[in-house]
């Protein structure tokens, strides 16, 4: 993954130019108990604290070797942000990965699962709750597969990847083989989607590509991998690629590979897929997919409906980098940053080539305006993994948290590099889609160095703002809370689909009230090879009432829900609220 120095300098001089604890919720759509004034700060930047190990959390994640001779060795560490036991508190579920030793003898690092005892405060449970298996683990994904009101458990390994149906019980069980979803490739993210909205979550897996240490040359004994000089490991250009794989799922809890009969297989070439995210960019009701993928063209597949896809990356022109250039695609999310009701794509990359940020017209067809929009300069130094469109500071719109770390330590070996622990970012947005960084600003948990790669955000303790957390390589996790109360109003909306998936996943949520409207797209799957909670969070400003929530669930029916005040969870059920008309486009 080694950049040439020309064209670093070619890219820097272009950029220069261009830049010159929570209750149930009951009743159909709010029906919480009153609360009292909510008390909130309206101005700064937002404080964040590292709290890791007050939180009781001990999880510290093994990869193989320090020095990192192979790529399999540096890749992985993604998380789940999820409530697996129905408590309204959302917990905590970190990947480990292994040694070559380890893996041989079975005795490798546990996977970890955090319960959430409320006050910020977790309880290790992986081993009573069935999750702490010794594989090589890369990624995850949490969803409710199997509609039973339970969040279920996907993980991509370096191996078979392993489905485990939450029992409802505080305990999960392994459904691999009953489900057919145990594919044995480099697994690297994954995405629980309705696909052909028929209410049960289909199953995108993303293989990064075939590696066979047997047949793979060492750190070293490849005289054209390096970094200035410095021998670094092969990969991934070079390496046999590996087709990702979609699984649609029948509704009886088994899945069948449809790969090949939905068109996923119909692409220019295979890529080396590190990310993958679902959306509907065109806005026509169909869930559509976009996948990262390292060194090699990104994928946008659009839904067409009756079970048929579409690749159309380059006809949309979100392919490559903004100047035509092949990147190391790894993070995505999306978000509408501009208050236009239409999402946009942030992708994080390799150092010396910038995150892009791909932005929609509104029909699916995007331009990039990294540099434009003041992401470009902010991202070039780092090597990005972890992204989040979230509003930290509240204030209406979409800012973005970002996740760094090198691939490899002897970065540190280097003049002029960010080494192999990099701190994260945070660039808050100014209201019209534009960034500015305020990671100096904005407290010290982002003063922590580690080689981050997977990030989420959730509320964990229930005060309406979100904290963020890391999966790092080679070391501890780390969790940063929020410091103080909020720091304007919010609200949180949970989706209980019926019609639909269970949790709503794939809908749209809207929110009017007398500053304006905002939209969500509900989603739990982004980031790097991780979930955040699946639930859309709004802040509002100074604004303590919302006059109107709408729901567009998948399927095409809108719903309005009246809200009672603002700074608390709401609830909305399918079927329960008005039949309305979606106002921010024809759907």
């Amino acid at each position: 993954m080694a950049r040439g120095g020309a064209r670093a300098l070619w890219i820097l001089a272009a950029l220069c130019a261009a830049s010159c604890d929570r209750k149930p919720v009951t009743g159909g759509a709010s029906g919480s108990a009153p609360r009292p004034a909510a008390r909130i700060r309206t101005s700064g930047v937002p404080q964040f604290r590292d709290i890791t190990a007050e939180a009781g959390i001990d999880f510290i994640h093994v990869r193989g070797s320090k020095e990192k001779d192979y790529i399999v060795e540096t890749k992985g560490g993604g998380l789940a942000l999820f409530d697996y036991d129905g408590d309204r508190r959302v917990d905590i579920y970190l990947v480990n990965g292994s040694t070559f030793d380890d893996l041989a003898r079975g005795t490798g690092p546990e996977k970890a699962l955090y319960r959430n005892d409320g006050g910020l405060r977790f309880r290790a449970v992986a081993r009573e709750a069935g999750l702490a298996d010794r594989t090589w683990g890369i990624g995850c994904v949490a969803g409710d597969y199997d509609n039973d009101g339970d969040l279920d458990l996907y993980v991509t390994n370096w191996g078979a990847n392993r489905l485990y149906r939450n029992e409802g019980d505080g305990t999960f069980s392994d459904a691999t083989a009953e489900a057919g979803v145990g594919d044995d490739g480099f697994g690297a993210a994954a995405l629980l989607v309705d696909m052909d909205r028929d209410g049960f979550l289909d199953l995108y897996v993303v293989n990064y590509l075939e590696f066979d240490r047997a047949k793979t040359p060492r750190r070293g004994e490849a005289k054209d991998c390096h970094i200035r000089g410095i021998p670094t490991l092969v990969g991934p250009v070079g390496l046999p690629r590996r087709h990702d794989v979609f699984y649609h799922n029948r509704g009886d809890g088994t899945f069948e590979d449809v790969s090949a009969a939905w068109g996923f297989r119909k692409v220019q070439e295979i890529g080396y897929g590190l990310g993958a995210i679902a959306g509907d960019v065109d806005r026509d009701g169909w869930p559509d997919i976009f996948v990262s993928n390292d060194s090699t063209p990104n994928f946008l597949f659009i839904n067409k409906g009756g079970g048929r896809v579409e690749e159309c990356a380059f006809f949309r022109a979100c392919a490559v980098g903004e100047a035509g250039n092949l990147q190391a695609g790894m993070g995505i999310d999306m978000g509408d940053i501009r208050g236009a009701g239409i999402e946009d794509i942030i992708l994080t990359t390799y150092e010396a080539d910038t995150s892009t940020l791909f932005v929609n017209s509104g029909r699916g067809f995007f331009t990039g305006e990294t540099s434009a929009r003041g992401i470009a300069m902010a991202t070039f130094p780092y090597v990005g993994w972890g992204s989040l469109f979230i509003d930290v500071d509240m204030d209406r719109d979409l800012d973005l948290a970002l996740g760094n770390g090198h691939v490899v330590p002897q970065a540190d070996l280097v003049e002029g590099t960010m080494g192999y622990r990099q701190r994260n970012q945070l660039l808050l947005n100014d209201g019209t889609g534009r960034f500015r960084e305020v990671t100096e600003e904005a407290g010290p948990g982002l003063d922590v160095r580690a080689a981050t790669r997977g990030t989420a955000c959730a509320d964990l303790d229930g005060d309406g703002d979100c904290e963020l957390a890391a999966n790092n390589l080679d070391g501890p996790a780390t969790l940063l809370a929020a410091e103080g109360p909020p720091m304007a109003h919010w609200l949180a909306v949970r989706l209980v689909g019926r019609r639909s998936n269970r949790f709503g996943e794939g809908s749209w949520i809207g929110v009017i009230d007398g500053a304006g409207r905002q939209l969500r797209y509900l989603r739990g799957e982004k980031s790097w090879g991780s979930t955040s909670e699946p639930i859309a969070r709004f802040g509002l400003g100074d604004v303590t009432e919302v006059r109107e929530l709408l729901v567009l669930w998948l399927g095409g029916s809108c719903e309005r829900f009246p809200v009672d005040g603002a700074d608390k969870p709401v609830m909305a059920i399918e079927g329960r609220g008005r039949p309305g008309t979606w106002p921010f486009w024809s759907p």
